[in-house]
């Protein structure tokens, strides 16, 4: 709703309410999953109806007052969410994996004869029990989870005319993205609290010049300070970790507490050993990831629809997170590297598995430059062209945490130390050319021009580099319970993927049967030099010094040449 109260001031209100329901019903929505390894899985979901339910209202007011050379404008913007979502393997499955031949009395049995012997309730000669399952797993706590958070803006700018050719935008912003409560345990004192975050201030400043004061060469620059709110989902998985709400059960037949084999409802597990569970919480100067970004473009028309620009872009992310394993023993030993070497045994707190806590202090920066050469359409021809170097480097593990709750641990589980390089989309060099033609034939017969003239064809062409990845061993050399483990020596990023090129043309052409009916005849073709763009590598490096044969391998690639012809009639 716009509102004008005078000419020169003018209000602005928007309302929104988003309600986003996902489920994924299925036809038994009590029964537990059965799991023949190698042949099928079946009877039921694992996580039942497993639903889940974003839902919030947004409710934003803008003012502009006009007064002389300033355009002031100010606003607030609230948005909460909540999010719900029910517990993963509530169900529980059933998974048969085989049995091994016992000498004299039994061959091997493979999982579908486990399967089927434990329907029909035959006893195994080699236990002289009834045939079942091999493990069981279930996770037992509270069956829903849901985290409210309440993202609020608040914000002043001035658009200053200068002079004629000089125009400046200040601004500032001010964030606080309220946070629920925790749900604490008790042995842990790190889950007991979620941090406040009140001290998001976000100052901002634009500026465009007419360098000339004939509109052919304009400069334009700025930046400021920007936050990002860590969504709602991500505080439900430290609600589920805290390593009391929920215990993944997995037994086998004979544990105490073990269901029977059945094809309805197992109700939760009681009785069983409780598993020792890994803990996630958050540290108490945990903050909302800062974004420094700032650019300056620098355009001049060359004439004749002829233009060229250049294009620095700077980003500088801070307060990134990171999540520290801090249950591990220190065995006092180190890698070649100087990687320390850490123990699962004897954990400082021998009650829980791994215990991760969420920090923020990790950075990436980001720094490019854009040339772009543009035609725009004269003479049935327009085109632009740039090319983009740029690089990516920091604490690049830390990408997967943010917006999806994924808290992944660094090489070394309690320093950043090691894992410093390239950013997984460090790509130096990108270029980019598109064109379109469409022929204008004047002169010559009506036959000639009714040929030619109707068709237009356009061309896409990428070539970029690689992005930079990593090698691994494929095991835990470091003792930290994760296999992320790089070989010695190896730094982060170390390696690249191939490079990136493609060409595409399309063409087309309509036709005009009856005042309102068209026909268009379509075709297209992708990749017209058959190159194989590999989009992926095999990463695995191995233990020993040099690399497995296979490393760097390609494991996936982008379509072979593709040829396409369409048709559309319109009426």
């Amino acid at each position: 709703m716009v509102s004008s109260f005078t000419p020169t001031l003018l209000n602005e209100f928007r309302f929104l309410f988003a309600n986003r329901p996902i489920s994924n019903g299925v036809l038994n929505p009590d029964n537990p999953n059965i799991n023949v390894q190698g042949i099928a899985s079946f009877n039921g979901n694992s996580n039942g109806n497993r639903s889940s339910n974003e839902r919030g209202f947004q409710f934003i007011n803008n003012t502009t007052w006009i007064k002389g050379r300033h355009t002031v404008k100010f606003g607030v913007d609230i948005l909460p969410v909540n999010f719900k979502e029910r517990l993963t393997n509530i169900n529980g499955q059933f998974v048969f994996g085989g049995l091994p031949a016992v000498a004299g009395v039994r061959g091997a049995i493979s999982p579908l004869d486990q399967f089927l012997n434990t329907e029909r309730g035959l006893v195994d000669p080699a236990t002289s029990r009834p045939f079942s399952y091999t493990r069981f797993t279930q996770s037992i706590g509270r069956e829903f989870y849901d985290a409210s958070v309440l993202n609020q803006g608040y914000f002043i700018q001035d658009d200053i005319r200068l002079t004629a050719n000089l125009k400046l935008n200040i601004g500032l912003r001010y964030e606080y993205f309220l946070r629920p409560d925790a749900i604490p345990n008790p042995d842990v004192p790190a889950t007991a609290t979620i941090p406040q975050d009140s001290n998001n201030w976000a100052p901002r400043a634009g500026l465009a010049w007419d360098l000339t004061g004939d509109g052919k060469t304009v400069l334009r620059t700025g930046g400021g300070i920007y936050y990002n709110t860590t969504v709602a989902q991500t505080w439900n998985n430290f609600f589920r970790g805290n390593g009391v709400e929920v215990f993944n059960i997995n037994v086998s037949p004979a544990d105490q507490g073990a269901p029977a084999f059945t094809r309805g409802r197992v109700e939760p597990i009681t009785g069983a050993r409780r598993p020792v569970t890994d803990v996630r919480a958050v540290s108490d100067d945990f903050q909302d990831v800062m974004v420094y970004n700032y650019f300056a473009t620098l355009e001049r028309s060359l004439g004749a629809g002829w233009g060229v620009s250049l294009t620095y872009q700077g980003n500088w992310g801070r307060d990134l997170p990171v999540s520290f394993n801090t249950n591990l023993r220190n065995t006092g030993n180190v890698l070649a590297d100087g990687r320390t070497q850490w123990s699962s045994t004897n954990r400082p707190d021998p009650r829980f598995g791994n215990i991760f806590v969420s920090n923020s202090v990790a950075s990436m920066n980001y720094n490019g430059m854009v040339v772009q050469v543009t035609k725009r359409m004269s003479r049935g021809l327009s085109l632009q062209a740039s090319h983009q170097y740029s690089k990516s480097r920091g604490f690049a593990f830390v990408d997967d945490f943010i917006g999806f709750g994924i808290l992944r641990s660094p090489t070394d589980p309690q320093t950043l130390a090691f894992d410093g390089g390239p950013g997984d989309f460090d790509m130096r060099n990108r270029f980019l050319l598109t064109a379109v033609y469409e022929p204008n034939l004047t002169g010559g017969s009506a036959g000639m021009r009714n040929l030619i003239n109707g068709w237009i064809l356009s061309s896409r062409t990428i070539a970029q580099s690689g992005f930079s990845h990593d090698g691994t061993t494929g095991r835990d050399d470091n003792g930290d319970t994760v296999l992320n483990d790089r070989p010695v020596g190896n730094p982060y990023n170390n390696f690249k993927l191939p490079n990136y090129v493609t060409v595409d043309f399309r063409l087309t052409r309509t036709f005009t049967l009856f005042d309102r009916q068209r026909f268009e005849v379509i075709g297209e073709v992708f990749n017209v030099a058959n190159k194989v763009n590999i989009t992926n590598v095999n990463r695995v490096w191995g233990i020993n010094a040099t690399p497995n044969a296979n490393f760097r391998q390609g494991t996936s690639a982008e379509n072979a040449r593709q040829f396409q012809l369409a048709l559309r009639w319109s009426f």
